[in-house]
């Protein structure tokens, strides 16, 4: 077989060229799949970083090794610094047995998902209340290799619940604390209108009953 310039191709000539065209085509087919898969990761990170609540994943020891953009208004520290760092260090020293209790019996197994609230600490002191929701997360041979799920900030909520608890309170108590009001005021005007502390007794600190006006 010749070439289009007369040169002779020898089988093994034609072979090796069929052997390059079949890795040309398929290094340009896996470009392409590239760069599909680039463009879709793009898309996911930006609808993921759009969303108001935090989406996490740790790993069995409670490692942070995915977060996305919501976390940053709740705890007032970066992705960046809190990744590979545990969760459970940002949560409020009194609520972390509560978030225990739902990360072991998910990483065991025990359970599929589980939910807790508790307070994180914000980097500027302040607290926030949220709410926590957690699945298992398995690799491809059905293993637990973590947990992953979101993280709401329901401080909002919580602040209105704690004032309508105080008004019920304040409710309850209100009609008992006007009733010994009532009847505080009723016994010091009984006890005014029967005893008045004279000018002449002044010094002496005695008590005569009043006269009454003609």
């Amino acid at each position: 077989m010749e070439s289009t310039q007369g040169v002779v191709l020898t089988e093994a000539d034609l072979s090796l060229m069929t052997a390059l065209s079949d890795h040309i085509n398929i290094a340009i087919t896996r470009a392409r799949l590239y760069a599909h898969l680039r463009e879709s990761e793009a898309k996911y990170r930006s609808v993921v970083g759009s969303i108001d609540e935090v989406i996490f994943q740790s790993d069995t020891e409670g490692k942070l090794i995915f977060l996305n953009s919501a976390w940053t208004p709740l705890t007032g520290y970066s992705v960046e610094e809190c990744l590979d760092t545990r969760m459970v260090l940002y949560i409020h020293p009194e609520d972390r047995r509560a978030y225990h209790e739902l990360q072991e019996p998910v990483l065991s197994g025990r359970k599929d998902a589980a939910r807790c609230e508790c307070r994180y600490m914000h980097r500027n002191g302040d607290v926030r209340w949220a709410e926590i929701h957690a699945r298992r997360f398995e690799n491809g041979g059905a293993k637990i290799i973590g947990i992953f799920g979101t993280v709401r900030d329901i401080t909002g909520r919580k602040r209105m619940e704690e004032e309508r608890l105080r008004l019920s309170k304040l409710e309850a108590i209100s009609p008992l604390a006007g009733g010994i009001a009532h009847d505080f005021n009723n016994l010091l005007t009984g006890y005014s209108g029967q005893y008045l502390l004279c000018p002449d007794d002044a010094q002496t600190g005695r008590r005569r009953p009043a006269q009454r006006a003609a």
